[in-house]
């Protein structure tokens, strides 16, 4: 049983020092709450993990470090008892699936309010499940796209700038090159990459160009590529 009057310990792991360290205020700011860690990697957590014992661990995942939903089978071994909750912005379906695979506790859109947050944590250290609105009719409209047999429904999920990207990437064009065709940063072709390799479950552009000359060939996703540029 949980003692009724005892703080709830939450350590922090995001590699992004402004917001994380803002998380940290906020809830050290809220009575029955205490930040008593922040790590900045998962080798930094593991150890931090064993020596606070924290109550909550709060992971958030952005498309540069998704591959910290991997580290949550080491996180929950390490602290056993410990609830895991994901903060993930609502784009990365699959790191969401990944991290429901690997035994996250909670999984919370980024874009919620301080007060979600704050009853997120508490209901996590009281033993249940959460889950943002949001999140979850992602999740389920990703779960009735999903076909038996084939993964080629993946492209649907792209948005109409991400098919134009990818198009240009796996034809051979340079980061460089698809930023100056369609009048963008070079930052935010990355970060364009990333959610597409994500979405299709990628690694590499040639990984990408594969899966494109595998499916392409299925209807109707065919004609999802037509005019995107």
């Amino acid at each position: 049983m949980k003692e009724a009057n005892k703080n709830i310990r939450v350590l922090l792991l995001d590699n992004h020092t402004l917001f994380r360290r803002a998380v940290a205020r906020l809830l050290s700011d809220h009575p029955g709450i205490e930040a008593v860690g922040q790590a900045v990697d998962v080798g930094d957590a593991t150890k931090m993990i064993r020596d606070l014992a924290p109550d909550v661990v709060l992971l958030h995942i952005f498309a540069t470090d998704i591959n910290i939903v991997d580290a949550i089978p080491r996180i929950k071994e390490e602290a056993p008892a410990a609830r895991v909750l994901v903060l993930i912005v609502s784009e990365l379906e699959d790191s969401l699936l990944r991290a429901i695979k690997n035994g996250a506790h909670g999984f919370l859109d980024e874009n919620l309010t301080p007060e979600d947050l704050f009853q997120a944590i508490q209901r996590a250290f009281h033993g249940e499940v959460v889950m943002s609105p949001s999140l979850l009719t992602r999740l389920l409209d990703v779960l009735r796209h999903r076909s038996p047999g084939s993964n080629g429904y993946l492209l649907e999920r792209l948005t109409l700038r991400e098919r134009g990207v990818l198009k240009m990437v796996t034809e051979g064009a340079s980061y460089k090159q698809v930023a100056t065709e369609l009048g963008l940063s070079h930052a935010t072709i990355r970060n364009h990459v990333h959610h597409i390799f994500e979405k299709l479950s990628v690694h590499n552009r040639a990984q990408a160009a594969i899966y494109l000359q595998r499916h392409l060939s299925l209807s109707p996703t065919q004609s999802l590529l037509k005019g995107v540029i």
